[in-house]
């Protein structure tokens, strides 16, 4: 029991009494339940109550208890004068700590649902919903679903403008950014957006039609050329990042940075780098294909690369593998890609410019991919919850980080109404 439930009472009506009555016996009539203050101060605003047949307009204060009043020292904030009603859980005291009426709720709220809430807060790893939520229809889960998809772009939209403040409007060095840092996954994502900051784009970009300088580029501010090689193509690459790092004043990152420990050998961060080094040698820009885009299918085509043959034989610049095997980039990988740099980016660039059609590009490009697969995902598979495509994955993704990880059970569409049933 907390105050976020009493305020979630309050601001529902949860009541089981239609008769409220202050702990004086005088009558209260909610005209108006007001609305929740986010702010410091009284915790609900514009409330109008009718007591002993006068309307009286103001705020109201919600505590657990009585002799809060004092602990919290609301008499000395002047925030607290224009407040009308003392709503408490429990009324502790028979001293008179001030002249307003006191509404005892402990009595009007439903045992039931006072232990509904309580199985909401005292849980390990099966979410307490997971009993109930055959009881909430589908089209109501899936909403809210792509409400919390939206939340989750429209947050990520906040931290990619900041960002891009930073930047001072440079929009290809903000894709980059998100691009190295995707492709490092969980796993080596430190150590991409480590390399990104250290090699800014305008580098790769000034060298572009150069052979050989994206790979030698990457690797290099890696810290993976500074090895003794015998292949020619090696030594190329050596050369070439030399020359590169003395023109552009270069340090390297530390390559102790990079994890290869049971990783599969096609997610090595040296292939993720020739990978990403080849489609730096594309025609347009990441950025350009991004606003461009119409159909999904354009972005497979633009990720469909060739590296050198090289790699064909080879996961690391060191080691020759005894299996020949392409590094062409996975499905799989192309449809993270798209969720978290292609559709970030698009609706930021719609957010930036106010415009919707950039941000309903972004929405309809993500309902076109598969959920994800992961065991936040597959936990409410388990549960026959509807999972259609990747949006309603982000929005169990959002669901899981801050409302059940927080236990903000209250602030959920599901957890409201497996409480009001």
């Amino acid at each position: 029991m907390n105050e976020n439930f009493l305020h979630f009472v309050w601001k529902h009506k949860y009541l089981n009494n239609t008769v409220l009555k202050t702990i004086e016996g005088d009558t209260i009539e909610i005209v108006k339940i007001g609305f929740s203050n986010p702010n410091a101060g009284p915790d609900f605003l514009e409330v109008q109550l009718r007591i002993k047949n006068i309307l009286w307009v103001g705020s109201i204060e919600i505590d657990m208890s009585t002799t809060n009043w004092l602990v919290h020292k609301h008499h000395k904030n002047p925030q607290y004068q224009n407040v009308i009603l003392h709503v408490v859980y429990k009324h502790n005291t028979d001293h008179i700590l001030h002249d307003l009426p006191i509404l005892e709720l402990e009595k009007y709220i439903d045992k039931q649902l006072i232990e509904k809430y309580k199985d909401f807060q005292n849980f390990d790893d099966q979410l307490p919903c997971f009993k109930q939520i055959n009881k909430i229809e589908p089209i109501k889960i899936n909403n809210w679903l792509e409400r919390l998809a939206t939340e989750r772009l429209e947050r990520k939209s906040n931290l990619l403008i900041e960002r891009l403040n930073i930047l001072k409007g440079n929009w290809e060095q903000l894709v980059y950014e998100q691009l190295m840092q995707n492709f490092g996954f969980k796993v080596n994502s430190d150590a991409f957006v480590k390399l990104s900051e250290s090699l800014p784009f305008k580098y790769l970009e000034n060298e572009r039609l150069q052979p050989f300088a994206a790979e030698s580029f990457l690797l290099g501010q890696a810290g993976f050329l500074s090895i003794v090689a015998d292949n020619k193509y090696v030594k190329i690459l050596q050369k070439e990042y030399l020359f590169y790092k003395e023109k552009y004043q270069l340090q390297p990152i530390d390559k102790a940075l990079w994890k290869f420990l049971k990783m599969r050998p096609l997610n090595f961060p040296t292939i993720r780098l020739v990978q990403i080094a080849s489609l730096f040698t594309k025609k347009d820009s990441l950025f350009e294909t991004i606003l461009k885009v119409e159909k999904i299918e354009q972005i497979y085509a633009y990720f469909d690369i060739e590296l050198n043959l090289f790699w064909d034989t080879h996961f690391t610049l060191e080691k020759e593998s005894p299996l020949k095997q392409s590094k062409k980039i996975g499905k799989t990988t192309i449809d993270v890609i798209i969720i978290n740099t292609f559709v970030p980016i698009l609706y930021t660039y719609g957010v930036f410019l106010k415009s919707d059609n950039y941000k309903e590009k972004a929405i309809v490009l993500i309902e076109k991919i598969q959920r994800e697969k992961n065991t936040v995902v597959s936990k409410w598979i388990d549960q026959k919850v509807v999972i259609k495509n990747a949006l309603d994955s982000q929005g169990i993704l959002e669901l899981n980080q801050f409302y059940c990880i927080k236990k903000r059970c209250l602030d959920c569409s599901i957890g409201f109404n497996i409480l009001k049933a």
